[in-house]
């Protein structure tokens, strides 16, 4: 399958310097246009853009004209056309910025902390969320980071509530939109750290349920991920049990455990608890948890307690299996997973015990296939384009179809026992961008044009419609057009190709149900049973 042609977008760095930095990329594509912080060997890391030429790859700002600080901090997310991220300078510290389409490139929205310090919250909080049009933000200066609202305009950027009073912070962080409301958590001062809800008004922003009361204590609410019904996180109820799985409706009856899934004091929650790993798989949460017995091992839930069981023990007994989860291909998850003996490799599960299995062993032995620090991926035509090792190679992009014989060596852009360790994949139409190193050019921005690959396997015609194309809640009507009662399997996926959920759908007419994803475009592919390609739809939320 050694087909594809890398390309060199642009030698930011000219020579061998590297441009991007391994580990230190940020990266965010907005419409189509990839924004990223690079290093030109003047400016220090500062903003940049590409649209996948090379007189497209031009530096949008340099934020910081200093010789001792980087301009271009965290990334955030898009909105209105634009992306927010951290800027940093002397005179302002670190706070949040914007792109702009003036001549000036980059703007700062807002000095939340007067004077060089700092206003701007790090982005491992996910501090932006897109709600009801506007922008919430976590931020600050005299008053702590707090919860604050912007309409993308300095004037219209203001102090939502101050949670925590007295210059305290209540870091409001893991903003998610469910059932058309915003919820965080946050650190209040008669609270601790709990569960809250906002409406977009100061006076609706309140705690949902005070989940750990004792002496001031905090629940330390982690990962919540929406579903169609209730809010997922991870909790902590002191005196009862320790971090473990909870659902909430929005209610402070509604907000209850599901299961204690490591029994007494234990946490259920895996060690590191990221903010990404879980994934939906027809109506039901595949996550990583530990019982104390199985170590952090797949799980699966449908939100009620006999419903929440261990899926499978990969690495058997107490060993972790350090469960990375990827995208979505034909109704399976595909994931990284250790069984103790083959190392990190490609794993796929269709939410069966039997049908969780090794996909390849890509670096035979107990080498890592699938390195624990760089998992990369994409999905382009119901094929994952990903980062693997086969020993042999080094780390080079990898794509499968799904099957063992499928998953193959798609291009080895630094050839023999070097390796271009490709990362931060964004699909542009039939453009795969994404930045990767060889030793002549140091660490930059490529290419590769798929349209070869699409061309060789068209899609299947199924006659589908979708309306409207643009939702404000996230409803959406889908019909099929068939002679007969079919399944059909619906994948919807970001404008990165980074799968969101998966579930089947019969013929004819029904509702769709997005309004747990946040704003933005999305592909929503439709496949017949048994079939490895089909018809793609596009629809954008704007909440």
């Amino acid at each position: 399958m050694l087909t594809a042609q890398p390309v060199l977008v642009k030698n930011i760095n000219p020579g061998l310097s590297s441009g991007v930095l391994l580990g230190a990329a940020r990266s965010a594509l907005v419409g189509n246009t990839l924004y990223f912080s690079a290093d030109d060997g003047t400016t220090g890391e500062e903003l940049w853009k590409s649209d996948g030429t090379e007189a497209g790859t031009v530096l949008v700002r340099d934020i910081c004209e200093c010789p001792s600080l980087n301009g271009a901090g965290s990334f955030y997310t898009s909105y209105d056309g634009q992306l927010y991220l951290v800027g940093q300078t002397e005179e302002y510290g670190l706070e949040v910025w914007r792109t702009d389409d003036g001549p000036e490139g980059a703007v700062m929205l807002i000095d939340a902390c007067p004077g060089d310090c700092s206003g701007a919250a790090p982005a491992i909080y996910i501090p932006l969320a897109v709600y009801k049009d506007k922008l919430y933000l976590n931020m600050g200066g005299l008053s702590g980071k707090e919860l604050w609202v912007s309409d993308g305009t300095t004037a219209g950027t203001v102090l939502l509530k101050d949670i925590n009073p007295n210059s305290f912070d209540s870091n409001p962080r893991g903003l998610t939109v469910f059932k058309d409301k915003l919820y965080f958590s946050a650190d209040s001062a008669g609270l601790g750290h709990e569960l809250w809800v906002c409406d977009g008004t100061a006076a609706g922003t309140t705690p949902v349920k005070n989940i750990n009361p004792a002496n001031f204590g905090s629940a330390n609410i982690n990962e919540l991920v929406a579903g169609e019904e209730d809010l997922y996180f991870w909790a902590y109820e002191n005196g009862n049990t320790g971090m473990e799985l909870w659902k909430s409706d929005g209610t402070a009856a509604g907000t209850v455990l599901i299961k204690d899934i490591n029994p007494g004091f234990g946490n259920g929650a895996p060690d590191y608890v990221p903010l990404t790993n879980s994934i939906w798989l027809d109506g039901k949460l595949l996550f990583v948890a530990n019982d104390g017995a199985t170590g952090e091992e797949l799980w699966l839930t449908d939100g009620t307690e006999t419903g929440t069981v261990l899926l499978k023990d990969i690495n058997a007994g107490a060993g972790n299996s350090n469960i990375r989860f990827l995208s979505i291909l034909d109704g399976k998850v595909f994931f990284r997973g250790n069984d103790g003996t083959n190392g990190n490799e490609l794993w796929s599960t269709d939410g069966t015990e039997a049908g969780t299995q090794m996909l390849k062993n890509i670096n035979p032995g107990a080498q890592d296939g699938l390195h624990f620090s760089t998992v990369h991926f994409t999905v382009f035509q119901n094929k994952m384009l990903f980062t693997a090792n086969d020993g042999a190679s080094g780390r080079e992009i990898w794509i499968t179809d799904g099957t063992t014989a499928g998953t193959q060596l798609f291009s080895d852009i630094a050839p023999g026992a070097q390796e271009s360790i490709p990362s931060d994949y964004y699909l542009v139409g039939n453009t795969l961008l994404f930045f990767a190193q060889t030793q002549t050019t140091g660490r930059e921005l490529w290419k590769y044009d798929l349209t070869a690959n699409s061309a060789n396997e068209p899609l299947q015609n199924i006659k589908a419609n979708i309306w409207p194309t643009t939702s404000n809640d996230g409803v959406f009507t889908l019909q099929i057009e068939s002679d007969a009662a079919e399944t059909f399997r619906l994948e919807t996926f970001d404008v990165a190709g980074r799968a969101c959920f998966s579930q089947k759908v019969q013929s004819g007419t029904q509702q769709l149900n997005f309004s747990n994803l946040p704003s933005g475009a999305y592909f929503v592919h439709l496949i017949q049973q048994g079939a490895t390609s089909g018809s793609t739809l596009r629809v954008s939320i704007i909440k």
